[in-house]
């Protein structure tokens, strides 16, 4: 029997509609099973492409620890069902829903009843699970030796690898489309059929040039620096029937379904001037010299009723007066990419030295008929030992400078860095770009709002959404990383975080980062501009 989505969504709607917040078990078909009210604490968040989580305890006699203990499963002869099944948790409010997968279930007992603590992780952390195939339309069998490579709009590649991995696994005809995205290509896809899939609406028509290459890389990390550095913000969202089709022009979807976007978000920290300015919104553009962002105005006032306005906070709207900002200033204006050959240039040299060699061992056994199959095996072998030792002996280099960036600086500024990587090569443009991208400048900070503040968490801002904290009669400009949310007797308590959150472990551990460890972290980064 289908579930009732209708009579469920009415009763949702009307605790919503009276400033409510709802929480419920879904199962592993995500559908309900049971509302997990009346929980004794509770606290949930969310951050820019990375997994947000969640903890709630419970009452040791609540009506969903059955549920939740599989206690019916357990009764059925299936023990293993606590461990293997899986179930949701979903938190709705008049303004947004976050949901989570169940991961790990806390009991504690006492004299009592005891507690159970549930803790999720958030539907980002699909990313994490999801490899990337070298050629998603063949099977495992029969891939490519190297691997899938793509370029293009940053926004577009992203979502194109995710897509075509998607449909490998739930509709394989659509990978002989041409035009992935175009609705007439959307009319032989069949919804039902995918749990998860890639909006095919995008947001920008163009964001900064990529460069990616799979080898059934796992797409979180695969992904992390082309999103950073593009400035995007990869969402994954749980559409529930009843919601607005979110492509009504391409499909219709009737289940559950989690729905990947990519968005494009400027991700810039700067100061814009004082607190006097009008607060306008910010886009990232690149400047004259085509690798360093810069903050440009543009013509959207900051008022409530503009979506894409931003909120400016300053000490009255926190919980306390004061509060940490750190700035970091850039480091490095110029980077070398090289030490390595280029894929295509080891390939050639070893089949070079095979050939000639097998060569030399050929006329070696024609001159000794007797000794043929032992000198070709030798030269062979021989091919084989000097085409290995010879790859990477041409070193090829490439460099990358932000001229702006050094005339800030001035004279006595760093020389620069060195990533390893392949010289002469697509690749280097990757690596380029990542190495500015990972020495610019940022701004962050860390504080409570307080009850008085005027904005209203998923109404008026959310996760990668540009923002400003007043602090010393400046706006510095930054953006939402991450949010949590303490759910307590006196109300809600959000704790939000801006800007690069590395900043704000400590100062004395934002000083330790050395470009020798994010070069060893940049092995293979993927993102450029051309």
């Amino acid at each position: 029997m289908a579930f009732d989505w209708q009579s469920w969504r009415q009763a949702r709607s009307a605790e919503h509609a009276m400033g409510a917040r709802t929480v419920w078990l879904f199962d592993n078909q995500l559908e309900p099973v049971a509302p997990l009210t009346g929980y004794l604490s509770g606290e949930y968040g969310d951050r820019a492409n990375a997994s947000g989580s969640l903890k709630i305890t419970l009452e040791g006699d609540h009506q969903a620890v059955p549920d939740l203990l599989m206690a019916e499963a357990a009764a059925a002869g299936n023990p293993s069902g606590l461990l293997d099944q899986w179930f949701w948790i979903v938190v709705e409010t008049p303004d947004y829903r976050m949901a989570y997968r169940l991961a790990e279930i806390e009991l504690m007992q006492d004299s009592g009843v005891g507690t159970v603590t549930v803790i999720g992780e958030g539907l980002w952390e699909h990313l994490n699970h999801m490899p990337l195939w070298a050629s998603p339309a063949l099977p495992l069998l029969a891939q490519l030796m190297y691997a899938d490579i793509q370029f293009g709009d940053a926004l577009r590649v992203v979502k194109n690898y995710m897509f075509r991995n998607l449909a490998r696994e739930f509709q394989a005809s659509m990978l002989a489309s041409w035009d992935l995205w175009s609705t007439s290509t959307w009319s032989k896809l069949d919804p039902s059929r995918w749990p998860i899939i890639v909006n095919p609406i995008h947001e920008s028509l163009t964001t900064e040039w990529t460069v990616l290459d799979s080898r059934f890389n796992l797409a979180g990390e695969m992904f992390a620096s082309t999103l950073d550095a593009a400035g995007l913000l990869l969402t994954v969202e749980l559409w529930l029937p009843g919601d607005a089709q979110p492509f009504p022009n391409h499909a219709t979807l009737s289940k559950p379904t989690m729905v990947i976007d990519v968005k494009p978000r400027a991700f810039d920290s700067s100061s814009t001037g004082t607190p006097r300015d009008i607060i306008r919104g910010i886009r990232a553009t690149i400047s004259g010299d085509q690798t360093t962002k810069a903050l440009v105005l543009d013509d959207s006032w900051f008022d409530g009723e503009n979506e894409h306005a931003w909120c400016v906070w300053s000490a009255d709207h926190m919980n306390g007066t004061e509060h940490r900002l750190v700035v970091r200033k850039s480091t490095d204006s110029h980077v070398i990419v090289g030490g390595r050959s280029p894929q295509i240039v080891n390939s050639l040299i070893a089949a070079s030295s095979a050939a000639m060699w097998q060569g030399i061992g050929a006329g070696v056994g024609m001159l000794f008929p007797p000794l043929a199959p032992f000198a070709v095996a030798a030269g062979a072998f021989i091919g084989h030992m000097q085409g290995e030792l010879l790859k990477d002996k041409l070193f090829a280099w490439a460099q990358y400078r932000s001229r702006s960036r050094a005339l800030a600086h001035g004279p006595y500024r760093y020389r620069g860095i060195v990533i390893p990587g392949d010289g002469f090569s697509l690749s280097s443009l990757q690596q380029g770009f990542t190495g500015l991208q990972e020495t610019q400048g940022s701004v962050s900070t860390e504080f409570t709002v307080g009850d008085g503040q005027p904005y209203i968490l998923g109404r008026h801002y959310f996760t990668g959404d540009q923002g400003a904290v007043v602090s010393h009669g400046i706006v510095f400009a930054t953006y939402v990383n991450e949010w949590n949310v303490a759910v307590t007797r006196e109300g809600d308590q959000v704790s939000l975080g801006l800007g690069d959150p590395r900043l704000r472990e400590s100062p004395a551990r934002a000083l330790e980062r050395s470009m020798k460890t994010v070069s060893a972290a940049i092995d293979r980064v993927k993102t450029a501009i051309p």
